[in-house]
């Protein structure tokens, strides 16, 4: 499980006209004083429906369960970032989400 960070979700397309999306977020396997981010790509007609249907619920701090293929280190100076394709990605109630 992940957590969606301040960025804005951005779904974008390429020339070719396949559709990406991108996601900043944040593990917290470590504990909540210990945040890893990462940022996530999501490529085809599965990252664009997924958007089309989910868009509104990504917002800061929504948990996600997420499959992910093709992990890597990105690193920048003293900075580290995890990136990573999503194979495969649901939307998580958040923590204080009350069933009707």
């Amino acid at each position: 499980m992940v957590f969606l960070s301040k960025a804005t979700p951005l779904l974008t397309t390429a020339a070719d006209g396949t559709h990406q999306l991108t996601l900043r977020v944040v593990s917290r396997h470590n504990g909540a004083h210990h945040p890893e981010p990462m940022t996530l790509f999501w490529h085809g007609e599965p990252a664009r429906e997924f958007a089309r249907e989910h868009l509104a619920d990504l917002t800061p701090g929504r948990p996600l369960q997420v499959e992910l293929q093709r992990l890597r280190v990105h690193v920048s100076g003293s900075y580290a970032e995890l990136q990573a394709e999503i194979a495969a990605m649901r939307v998580l109630p958040n923590r204080f989400e009350v069933a009707a």
